[in-house]
């Protein structure tokens, strides 16, 4: 799923409110059109709450550091800004069941007799909402993302000054109640009985539960346990899945054929899977976005070409017409044995002893002029003419190769991604490696500058970082999954790091380890480069372990 369903909501929640809940906002920016990150200054260190109101994703992620983003420029986002930065988030809670929740803040700062604004995050897919709105017994609407008027929903308007109502409830089983207790639904459609009677079931959590009700030994209660997992154990694994094209298709806790993919990524907690699902889909979209853009050029160039094509066809002179100039200008050459057969102001008529048929042709003349400047004024609008039809036609050839060109990129989407940017700068999920070591942790690689930046910004803090010592290389994240057999994989990691490094053909190299936690990301401009403390040195053969397995 890649809108959380409400009980994936709820284990989301329970992740995020135990670091968010007592931060202080420094700051809000705006690192996409659908995407709002506040920054967080908590017991934990620095974070960014990063929230997408995108219809295709909307969820939100607490990441380990500051998200980059534009500075409010819209009447919404500087409504945000002016209530929210210097505030204080007190709670931070799921709305029952319901894919909405509250954030609470007190944000004394404001010249204002309140100080306390709910901000409401309504993640309903392609509805989904962002409000803010006063936490007085109305909960008096401040201003929202998408203002809904009574013309557009007759049940439920969302506008300033008007008092907050809340998405409709239905009245469905508590899953958890009903998970210590299950009976079987004496029902067909398992999926169908889940999506009308559970709560916080939509529509990929209701098919999961049937699709496993069928594979498990158990059942329908097997089923719904291994679905309500995530709720009732603290640790877990966490899976996304993305496709060839590195579109994020979802994130669940289980393998399943509802999310088919040859790329799965698994984290330890479902704020990792989230916040890595926002940053892919977020490159994605922009790919997307100016693969859209590319081929909105490319048709309106093709537009413009056909046009240029036109106008050059009616600007081209005939052959007949040009070859009619030359024909004049050779038959005033030969004036004085010409059989002239009229002469009047405007020229002469004759008849022309070239062609096998004598037939009759008038020439224009110029009474300023002599026969033989006359002559030679024929010759030079034939020269004339020549030239303007060699570069008209010149000129069609280049807008015909250009329209070619541009078809053969509209027909092939391959080769229009080909063009949209070099391969090795390409954003793709694929630009990770990853291997498991024989404990089960995990050891991923960036292969590029981005899946570099990615890596360091979707690590957990006691996650393992490593890169080689005055050398260009890649930087290796360990993924702690098993921390009691870390020792052994550190070494391994620091071997990958030395040989995904410019020292790989070296006999050993010195590679840097040290917890995430202890990094500091410089900004872009300044190189991307990275700061880290309290870190230990390993001198190491650079190879790649036989006992790894490629994931």
């Amino acid at each position: 799923m890649r809108t959380l369903e409400g009980l994936a909501l709820r284990r989301l929640v329970q992740e995020v409110k135990a670091t968010a809940s007592g931060g202080k906002i420094q700051r809000v920016t705006f690192p996409s059109d659908w995407e709002i990150s506040i920054d967080l200054a908590t017991s934990w260190g620095p974070r960014g709450l990063l929230v997408s109101a995108h219809p295709e994703l909307s969820v939100f992620a607490l990441c380990p550091s500051f998200e980059k983003g534009e500075p409010p420029k819209t009447a919404w986002q500087k409504l945000l800004h002016k209530y929210l930065v210097g505030g204080k988030i007190l709670s931070f809670a799921q709305v029952g069941w319901d894919r909405v929740v509250e954030v609470l803040i007190y944000n004394p700062t404001l010249w204002e007799k309140e100080t306390e604004f709910v901000l409401f995050l309504e993640l309903t897919g392609r509805n989904v909402n962002l409000i803010l709105a006063r936490n007085d017994p109305e909960r008096t609407i401040l201003g929202a993302l998408r203002q809904v008027t009574p013309e557009e929903n007759r049940w439920r308007s969302i506008l300033p000054g008007i008092p907050y109502t809340p998405p409709p409830r239905q009245n469905k089983l508590d899953p958890l109640e009903f998970a210590r207790n299950p009976s079987l639904p004496r029902v067909n459609d398992v999926a169908h009985w889940c999506l009308r009677n559970l709560d916080g079931f939509g529509p990929f959590l209701s098919s999961a539960v049937a699709e496993l009700s069928e594979r498990l030994e158990g059942g329908f209660q097997e089923a719904l346990r291994q679905v309500l997992k995530p709720l009732e154990e603290e640790t877990g694994t966490f899976l996304v899945f993305l496709s060839e094209e590195g579109q994020p298709l979802g994130v669940f806790w289980e393998n399943t054929s509802l999310l088919s993919s040859p790329h799965v990524y698994s984290f330890s907690s479902l704020n990792e899977a989230t916040a890595f699902l926002l940053f892919t889909f977020r490159e994605y979209i922009l790919e997307e976005t100016a693969r859209r853009q590319q081929k909105k050029n490319l048709r309106e160039d093709l537009e413009f070409i056909t046009r240029e094509i036109q106008k050059i066809d009616a600007l081209l002179p005939r052959e007949e017409d040009i070859e009619l100039l030359r024909l004049k200008g050779e038959l005033l050459k030969i004036l004085p044995h010409l059989e002239v057969l009229e002469r009047t102001s405007e020229g002469i008529r004759v008849r022309n002893p070239l062609t096998s048929s004598p037939v009759e042709v008038f020439i224009a003349l110029s009474p300023a002029l002599s026969p033989g400047e006359n002559m030679q004024e024929y010759f030079k609008k034939y020269r004339k003419m020549r030239e303007r039809l060699a570069r008209l036609q010149k000129k069609r050839q280049e807008l015909e190769a250009r329209k070619e060109r541009i078809l053969a990129l509209l027909e092939n989407p391959q080769a229009l991604e080909s063009t949209a940017q070099p391969k090795e700068d390409r954003k793709v999920a694929t630009g990770i490696i990853r291997f498991r070591t024989p404990s089960g942790n995990e050891i991923w690689v960036g292969k590029n500058a981005w899946a570099n930046r990615l890596l360091v910004r979707m690590a957990s803090r006691n996650d393992y970082w490593f890169h080689v010592r005055d050398l260009p290389g890649a930087h290796v994240i360990l993924k702690a999954f098993h921390p009691e057999t870390l020792h052994e994989d550190i070494l391994r990691a620091a071997q990958v790091a030395a040989h995904f490094s410019a020292g790989k053909f070296e006999g050993k190299v010195e590679v840097a380890c040290t917890q995430v936690k202890y990094l500091r990301a410089l900004p872009e401009k300044a190189g991307g480069k990275i700061l880290y403390e309290r870190e230990e040195t390993f001198l190491v053969a650079p190879s790649c372990p036989q006992e790894l397995t490629r994931v």
